[in-house]
């Protein structure tokens, strides 16, 4: 039976192992439940937040960048405000993809954590090894 080999595994006893893996069962049961609404309104928020601040602060990116690579071309540089617009984008480009794979690299660890926390705090208090 599969309790008695959880049991075994964890060194528990069979009635810590039942109430643990039933603590698992109804964690899955909520999880495939989906999201709540109040959570996707949260997560809608947000997000809306997300695209308020994209508006504001992506104009003004662009807008010196252009300026960057215009000025530059005018005070001797021998390169073309293309060319020199296409280097800014470049480094731009791989600056936000190292930023953006640091943030959702974080984000990840703090789910991650956030997800194992309650489980562990079940195990403690179904008198599971802390």
């Amino acid at each position: 039976m599969k309790i008695d080999a959880y049991a075994t595994t964890h060194g528990i006893t069979r009635s810590r192992a039942a109430s643990e893996v039933l603590q698992i069962a109804r964690e899955a049961l909520r999880e495939r439940d989906g999201v709540s609404n109040a959570r996707l309104s949260e997560l809608r928020d947000a997000l809306d937040g997300v695209r308020a601040l994209l508006h504001l602060i992506g104009p003004p990116v662009i807008g010196t960048l252009r300026l960057l690579a215009h000025w530059s071309t005018q005070s001797g540089i021998r390169v073309s405000e293309d060319e020199l617009l296409a280097g800014l984008r470049l480094v731009a480009d791989g600056e936000w993809e190292q930023a953006t794979t640091e943030a959702e690299r974080d984000l990840h660890a703090r789910a991650t954590a956030t997800r194992e926390a309650p489980r562990s705090g079940a195990t403690r208090a179904l008198g599971g090894d802390s």
